[in-house]
């Protein structure tokens, strides 16, 4: 895409998300929930809408704000744009024959994560639980009845099936809280911020399009069915189970959203405690067809996730190999795929050594010490070989840093000298 064509598209979104936005539906989606300010950027450029006081270097066009991309538009979130929060979505990420009622749902659903940090929600995801999270056969085979056990409850059309099901799902999730302990928090997390975004998300395309609340249901939580959640999938399928709460909420505790944003429970929790008058545990027996593809599941997926990290070192160029003491600063969680103390970034990285920031836009390993986010080594490819200048190694598109530069075939690897910790 050319930087006219580019210009054109942005222009032509932020128009149609503008007129889209301008009518304001947003409280009927969730109470108290307005509109905020929105961009769309490609590699170079950044249009900025309905902002109180744009970054200086922006210039208006047209009533849209045009600026310089730079490190803090990444991906599609919610950042602090001059003490703000704003949405944002990448263009490479929306094709040119989307439809417009996704595109607006989408960015309704960036907002709605601007509209939690404007509030104060901190009920997020410990990202670390993802890195060492239990994948067993056993515990992915609860976890898949699980899944489909809370699909079947949002469906239910008697209280007598629902209240069945509810009690069913909760048996399976208490079940495998008490196997992984805190580790199932990680999916809380996500279910709490995630999942409500795409419930929000889902109300947004429903208002837009007017399909009837069935199709929008089956639509949006279609993947609770789907064989898969573990290594590749975990933090995604954590969507659809917030967001099949949000619903179960719906249907059972009408008004239940302010009373919840009162309270610092995680969504799960929220709802357990509601439902803990009628709570009477109902654990199904796992049938072998469940912990046959349980394992199959597993299998594929570690196959999938060793032939990734296979591939990264068949990269062209030189491998460089840094050893020696830094903190991983930001990462991708969407991007990220972890095999025992290694971690695979599919994207980004951002690292501290000796208190300086380095970036890094493509593919990378980092092998952890521990539990933490502190590493030993950091691994990437690059077209140019590094060079030494006295104590100092140049590295190119990653900077500079001290050490004694080592060569050993098509490998150049770094000791750092590090001066504290």
């Amino acid at each position: 895409m050319g930087k006219s064509s580019s210009k054109e598209t942005g222009f032509r979104l932020i128009r149609s998300l503008q007129k889209r936005i301008s009518e304001n539906h947003f409280s009927t989606y969730w109470p108290d929930f307005s509109p905020y300010p929105f961009a769309c950027f490609d590699e170079t450029s950044v249009y900025l809408c309905n902002h109180p006081h744009p970054p200086k270097n922006f210039t208006e066009e047209e009533g849209i704000f045009i600026g310089p991309r730079d490190h803090r538009f990444y991906g599609n979130t919610s950042i602090e744009l001059e003490e703000v929060p704003t949405a944002i979505f990448d263009l490479a990420f929306i094709p040119e024959d989307i439809e417009y009622a996704k595109l607006y749902s989408l960015m309704v659903h960036e907002m709605y994560h601007s509209y939690q940090n404007a509030v104060g929600y901190q009920r997020g995801s410990n990202e670390l639980l993802y890195i060492k999270y239990p994948q067993t056969e056993n515990h992915i085979a609860i976890r898949l009845l699980e899944r489909r056990t809370l699909l079947k409850a949002i469906f239910s059309e008697t209280p007598e099936d629902k209240q069945f099901l509810v009690n069913q799902f909760f048996s399976l999730r208490e079940e495998r809280r008490k196997r992984i302990g805190k580790y199932v928090d990680f999916e809380l997390g996500l279910e709490s911020v995630e999942g409500l975004a795409v419930y929000v998300e889902s109300k947004a395309y429903a208002d837009d399009t007017g399909y009837p609340e069935k199709f929008i249901r089956s639509l949006f939580c279609k993947d609770l069915i789907e064989p898969k959640g573990t290594v590749y999938d975990l933090r995604r399928s954590c969507y659809s189970s917030g967001l099949a709460i949000a619903y179960l909420l719906d249907d059972l505790f009408p008004g239940w959203k302010k009373d919840y944003m009162a309270s610092k429970d995680f969504l799960y929790d929220d709802f357990l405690n509601k439902w803990k008058g009628n709570f009477n545990r109902n654990f199904p027996s796992i049938d072998q067809d469940t912990e046959w593809l349980a394992s199959q599941v597993l299998k594929k997926e570690f196959e999938k996730r060793d032939e990734e990290f296979k591939q990264f070192y068949k990269s062209d160029g030189y491998l460089i190999s840094i050893k020696g003491h830094f903190h991983i600063y930001r990462f991708d969680p969407m991007n990220l795929l972890p095999k025992e103390n290694q971690l695979l970034h599919k994207h980004f990285l951002q690292c501290k050594i000796n208190d300086e920031t380095f970036v890094l836009n493509e593919k990378c390993i980092t092998t952890l010490t521990g539990e933490t986010l502190e590493c030993s080594e950091l691994q990437f490819f690059s077209n140019n070989y590094p060079k030494q200048h006295g104590n100092q190694i140049e590295i190119n598109g990653f900077g500079i840093v001290e050490g004694v530069l080592r060569k050993m075939e098509n490998t150049y690897e770094i000791l750092l000298s590090n001066k504290s910790r």
